[in-house]
This record gives structure tokens, C-alpha cells and sequence, in this order.
């Protein structure tokens, strides 16, 4: 699908993104989400070490799914550069994609990393694993039941969550749903 003829809202997603819904089995919640578009800057690529996950993920790419974002822009890559004092590379790279295209970011990294993402994007361009699968519930792409097995297996992966149930979250679409 042409870029231009999408209407949905682009979303950069960093490393630990990908990494969760290609540990599931799950990059269609990404990918078929009706009010988002995922996309996926080449150097998250680079942090992908899991051979199974990258094989998943470069075949969502490959069909289109996930489109890959180069960032060539001298802005972005000064922006990038500079973040990299506080982050990773693919983060950095996310960061300063959505901050020059006025996209949102979906990432999971720690409180430094989204202090930084609300002090400098807004709140409300930040998505994280539990916010996506929030939405994915509001966009009728899964029950609470569904998105509850899902937060059961990636806590088996060590990705915890700090509430009990997806049922337990307030009507409010909270981009940075806690983890």
C-alpha cells in the first residue's frame, strides 16, 4: 500500500516492540491494526539477535506489513547521534524519526527513555506493549480473554505488566499504559 493513501497514523517501533509481539507469535496485531501503521527504522533491525524473531519480522517487512523506514534526513541522524548519549541505537533512531516526522513511537524502555519521549513528544505519542494491546481490544481485533493470554505468555518471556487484567484498566486509552 502506497504511504500516501494510507490514512493510518504512523508509529516508529523500537527493538523491544518487535522483540515482544514476534516472541508471541503476534506481529498481525502490528500489522492489520486499523488506526495504526508500524513502522520499523533499518537500525532496529540491527538489534534483532534472536535468529526466530528476525526471520518473522523480515518476512513482514518483505510483504509489506512492516514497512522499513530509512532515515536519511541530516536532522534525524544529528537527533539520533545525540540521543545516543542516552539510549541505544535503534531507540535513538526511533526517537528521532517520530520527533522529525511528528509520528508516535512504540517502545517499552525504561523511565529515563519515556521521560524523555513525554518531555519532548507529548504523552500522547507514546505507545507501549500494553497500550497497543488496549487498542487492539477497542479496535475489536481481540477480547479482554485474548489479550490476557497474551499478557500470561509474555510474562513467561519476563515482560511484566503492572496490572492484573486487561479488564482492570480504566475507559481511558493511556498511551503509556504501564509495564
Amino acid at each position: 500500500m502506497e504511504e500516501g493513501a494510507d490514512p493510518r497514523a504512523r508509529v516508529v517501533c523500537d527493538t523491544c516492540i518487535l522483540v515482544n509481539f514476534a516472541r508471541i507469535a503476534r506481529l498481525d496485531l502490528l500489522v492489520e491494526h486499523p488506526d495504526y501503521r508500524f513502522v520499523v527504522p533499518d537500525q532496529v533491525l540491527d538489534e534483532l539477535t534472536d535468529p526466530g524473531q528476525r526471520v518473522y519480522v523480515d518476512a513482514a517487512i518483505a510483504n509489506g506489513g512492516l514497512p522499513l523506514v530509512v532515515s536519511s534526513d541530516l536532522a534525524e541522524i544529528a537527533k539520533a547521534v545525540e540521543l545516543r548519549r542516552h539510549m541505544d541505537r535503534g531507540e535513538a533512531v526511533a526517537f528521532a524519526v517520530a520527533e522529525h516526522r511528528g509520528w508516535l513511537i512504540a517502545t517499552d524502555e525504561g523511565r529515563r527513555t519515556r521521560r524523555m519521549i513525554v518531555e519532548q513528544l507529548g504523552a500522547t505519542r507514546l505507545l507501549t506493549t500494553p497500550a497497543i494491546i488496549l487498542r487492539c481490544i477497542r479496535a475489536g481485533m481481540l477480547t479482554v480473554e485474548d489479550a490476557d493470554v497474551i499478557k500470561a505468555e509474555l510474562e513467561r518471556h519476563r515482560f511484566r505488566m503492572a496490572f492484573k487484567s486487561f479488564a482492570n484498566l480504566d475507559g481511558g486509552a493511556r498511551g503509556g499504559a504501564e509495564s
